[in-house]
């Protein structure tokens, strides 16, 4: 089985994924990989993006690198690294294509606008 973030990255309609390590044969097309500890790899389009995603690691730590990198909406991702587990409960789902985040609801029309006018891809948001 392949997953759907898998085979939008081997169509080219993603430039970057996180997936387990046991994913990684299913990868087609070149690319560059970093693993990102017991979490899983971080698979890419181009090396540069590895070293983007360890610039932004030492600048503004992990989740937020790895958000950025991931391409998700930067006002989601800093709402996510900046808020609790508890806080989190709070927010919702935005659903766009093979990409799929939480984010708290004062900021989905910016993350709607953002995944169309970056992606050209409509959304679904769910609380």
């Amino acid at each position: 089985m392949i997953f759907k973030e898998i085979e939008a990255f081997n169509k080219g309609h993603r430039d970057s994924i996180f997936i387990l390590k046991s994913s990684l044969n299913k990868i087609k097309r070149g690319h560059s990989m970093l693993d990102v500890g017991a979490l899983g790899t971080l698979v890419v389009d181009s090396p540069q993006k590895i070293h983007d995603y360890i610039n932004m690691v030492s600048d503004c730590g992990e989740d937020y690198a790895l958000g950025i990198i991931l391409g998700y909406p930067p006002k989601c991702v800093l709402s996510f690294c900046r808020s609790s587990r508890t806080e989190r409960k709070g927010f919702g789902t935005l659903i766009s294509g093979t990409f799929s985040f939480m984010c708290p609801e004062e900021h989905k029309d910016y993350a709607v606008n953002y995944m169309k006018d970056r992606y050209g891809l409509g959304s679904k948001f769910i609380i």
